[in-house]
């Protein structure tokens, strides 16, 4: 879904750089391709963390459940 958000975000500022001409216009374009790949790489940052926090709690509850078998 970030993923997804990013990409239109990116698009939305591709279509207002087209209103600007000449230099101003290719720094617009660099600086919303530059908020895409923050956006994107903040995204599956956020989705690794994730996944990695199921793996760990499933791995803690095993440990908790031997521990009270224990």
């Amino acid at each position: 879904m970030r993923i997804a958000k990013a990409n239109a975000n990116y698009a939305l500022a591709k279509e207002k750089c087209d209103d600007q001409a000449g230099n101003g216009k290719d720094v617009c374009r660099k600086e919303a391709q530059a908020a895409r790949i923050t956006a994107r790489a903040d995204a599956e940052t956020s989705l690794k963390t994730t996944d990695a926090r199921a793996v760990a709690d499933k791995k803690i509850s095993v440990v908790r459940k031997d521990a009270a078998d224990d």
